[in-house]
């Protein structure tokens, strides 16, 4: 057995000196390439890893996609795919030369950017990474947004260019101090005009930080039919609990100084209705939607 095994082990010595440090194996594509540390797959490596498709379609299919990044835990799979779209007919135009992350699996399917160092941006540039004229958004670690404008002031601050409407049926949303939401738009003379709107996100609260924090207010069934259960939290005396409609028109009031108040309905018309909860000194504390059905 020795006698055989020697000559095998001189052999594969002559061979691994005789294959050079960089090739490229074929096996049915451009293959996997490796020069000193570089690897290409379906590509010459000239970073330390290049990923090419020079498939000209780009369909469903998994294997038209540039690259794959696969974890798989407790057999479920969470997948991102890395597509580009060639400049062909097989695409539409408008994602044509185009680069697509594309998060997909059983499980997770959201794609998340995540800058993960404590003072960190998320910062999107075009044309040139290296020029500072190419940042064209950015997301600071307080969550502003900043379009054209590298050191946000605002939730969304628009710096070298104009908010454009185009459609006159939409506006901007905008919160009142009593909890309700009005929507401007644009009249054909010019004028901005405004109308009572569903707050985005449904239940909303007055602008009494400070109260809500120490008193809460739970509105229940809701929406309600003939009576509601209105629950608050913290220290409640002295108390006005208010329901107006939409208008702002007064529909029932009642002071409040325990933990627990029933609203009798029978004698209110369904619609929209808003249950404000104030002090003493008149101070809203907190503003909940209600439905009457």
């Amino acid at each position: 057995m020795k006698k055989f095994i020697l000559p095998v082990v001189a052999f594969l010595v002559i061979l691994h000196q005789a294959v050079p440090v960089s090739g490229q194996w074929q096996s049915g594509s451009n293959g996997i390439f490796y020069d000193q540390g570089m690897v290409g797959i379906g590509t010459d490596a000239n970073t330390w890893l290049t990923v090419e498709n020079h498939h000209p379609y780009i369909g469903p299919s998994l294997n038209t996609s540039i690259a794959e990044f696969r974890r798989t835990l407790d057999h479920s799979q969470v997948r991102m795919q890395v597509y580009g779209y060639p400049d062909c007919g097989y695409v539409y135009p408008h994602v044509q030369k185009s680069v697509m992350l594309y998060a997909t699996g059983d499980v997770g399917t959201d794609l998340i950017l995540c800058a993960s160092q404590k003072h960190a941006s998320i910062r999107f540039f075009t044309v040139n990474w290296v020029d500072p004229n190419s940042e064209r958004m950015v997301i600071d670690p307080d969550g502003m947004v900043g379009i054209a404008e590298k050191d946000p002031g605002a939730r969304l601050h628009v710096a070298k260019g104009d908010v454009y409407i185009s459609d006159i049926h939409h506006g901007i949303i905008m919160r009142s101090p009593d909890g309700t939401c009005w929507r401007g738009t644009m009249s054909n003379s010019g004028t901005l005009e405004f109308q009572i709107v569903d707050c985005p996100g449904g239940n909303y609260t007055g602008t009494a930080e400070t109260a809500e924090r120490d008193l809460g207010m739970d509105v229940y069934p809701n929406p309600a039919h003939d009576r509601v259960t209105v629950a608050l939290e913290g220290n409640p005396h002295g108390l006005t609990l208010t329901m107006t409609d939409l208008a702002g028109k007064i529909v029932l009031q009642k002071a409040v100084s325990g933990i627990q108040s029933i609203l009798d309905l029978k004698g209110v018309r369904a619609g929209i209705y808003v249950l404000n909860l104030s002090g003493a000194d008149g101070q809203q504390l907190s503003s909940v939607k209600l439905t009457r059905l």
